[in-house]
């Protein structure tokens, strides 16, 4: 469920405030701050999606985690350096085939 916020003219008395309410929809957040609020169409402006941390509980989706972080370093670090791990990985296989070659005689 998205967190919208709209600013609302409540009347002489408190003036143009932000509200916040939590909608699936951006009609259904209109009707809830129409029922809410006592307000018409014309006294909600600028109704959008909030994009401020104001809910309670749950979790930051926009937060990355130190694995996120570590994976994107070795996909680097492999794209930056594939060509010696190429040939580390050759200079690994003759060795443990040779290896093999004299365990067996």
């Amino acid at each position: 469920m998205a967190r919208y916020q709209a600013d609302v003219w409540l009347g002489s008395s408190s003036g143009r405030q932000r509200v916040y309410v939590n909608s699936n929809t951006w009609n259904g957040a209109r009707e809830q701050i129409k029922t809410i609020y006592h307000v018409n169409d014309n006294d909600i402006w600028n109704l959008n999606e909030s994009r401020e941390n104001n809910s309670v509980g749950g979790s930051d989706s926009s937060s990355i985690s130190a694995g996120s972080i570590l994976g994107l370093a070795l996909i680097a670090l492999v794209v930056s350096f594939w060509k010696y791990f190429l040939v580390l990985g050759a200079v690994a296989l003759i060795i443990w085939v040779v290896y093999l070659f004299y365990k067996n005689k």
